[in-house]
This record gives structure tokens, C-alpha cells and sequence, in this order.
């Protein structure tokens, strides 16, 4: 399935905060939810949310489908206005710059409290089935290779979304990745 690109920098300054980042995730992974069923998903209350849903719907990110539940009480079901978003990068635009820089930040900070409620006794470290993994590695790269690279990464983008719903043996893994040349560009 292709990516739909997030080109406006006040829709993609409304992803800088982790629990609406999280949203569109759960989203993206699970496809169509109630505020209920993403809260269970990420393990939080579900009023805590709320605000966040109303912001993603009203920066175009996401819309809500009413429905009646078996007992008659109202529902709203969200899902993502667009398949698979992905932030554009443009490099000359100071506000899209801003705006991705302030994504990207939180993105670490979440991998980085992800990893550590992740990393305790009875996870798996080593081997095949390892649950937990970070790293670093610094190398030269040539044009190809750096476009072998982006294939890898696209590789594993899709591997990560080829499940649009949860099964009892899924479990639910986040991968995030900095990809950067460690100097500055030229200007």
C-alpha cells in the first residue's frame, strides 16, 4: 500500500506531540478504532485521549464515523484521513523544517521511555526472537548503498504494516531509526 504524504506544517506540528503520534500509529496499525480500543491498545485511560482525537480530526488527520453500540449508547469510530501518512521533508521551508525537527524529537523521546519499560526481566535480549534491540553504527556510504539502505528501510516499513489487525500471537513493536550524515552540509 503507498504513503500519503503530510505536506502542511500545521498538520505535521500537530504530530509533535507523543500521545497524537501514538494515535496515528495505533491507527495506522490496527486500522478503524474507537477512542476506547486505542486507549486499551496504548494502556491508558481513555480521557486522556479525547483532547487529542478533537486536534488530529480538526488538523484533517483523522475523521470520525458515528455508530450505535449493542446497548444503543453512541460511538465514534476514527480512523486516518489518508493511508499510511508520511511526513514530507522539505529541506527549504523553515516552518516544515520546524515541524519535522519537533516530530523527530518526540519520536526519540518516546523510543527511548519505550525501550525503557520494555527492558526488564523475563524480556527477550539475544537471538532470532530478541523483543529488544537499539543501537548505533557510523559508516561510509556511497549514493548506492545509501539507496540500498532506504530499500532495507522500506522493507521493514512494510513488513511493520502488513498486519492491519491484531491477532493474539501479534504483539505490538514500535521501530523507530535516525538516518542523518554526522556533518553538517555544506552551505
Amino acid at each position: 500500500m503507498s504513503t500519503t504524504l503530510i505536506r502542511e506544517s500545521r498538520q505535521i506540528r500537530t504530530l509533535a506531540t507523543l500521545k497524537r503520534q501514538a494515535i496515528v500509529d495505533i491507527l495506522d496499525a490496527a486500522g478503524p478504532c474507537s477512542v476506547l480500543e486505542v486507549a486499551d491498545l496504548l494502556e491508558c485511560r481513555p480521557d486522556r485521549l479525547y483532547y487529542h482525537f478533537r486536534r488530529l480530526v480538526a488538523a484533517g488527520l483523522l475523521k470520525g464515523r458515528r455508530r450505535r453500540l449493542g446497548d444503543g449508547r453512541p460511538s465514534v469510530i476514527y480512523a486516518l484521513q489518508k493511508p499510511r501518512p508520511q511526513l514530507l521533508y522539505d529541506p527549504h521551508d523553515r516552518a516544515n523544517v520546524a515541524a519535522v525537527n519537533a516530530v523527530v524529537a518526540g519520536m526519540m523521546r518516546e523510543a527511548s521511555r519505550t525501550f525503557r519499560r520494555a527492558f526488564g526481566p523475563g524480556t527477550v535480549a539475544t537471538g532470532e526472537r530478541r523483543e529488544i534491540w537499539a543501537g548505533r553504527r557510523v559508516g561510509w556510504l556511497t549514493a548506492a548503498e545509501r539507496e540500498s539502505l532506504n530499500r532495507l528501510v522500506h522493507k521493514l516499513m512494510a513488513l511493520l504494516t502488513a498486519r492491519p489487525h491484531p491477532t493474539r500471537s501479534a504483539k505490538l513493536y514500535a521501530f523507530v531509526f535516525s538516518f542523518s550524515p554526522l556533518s553538517a552540509p555544506r552551505k
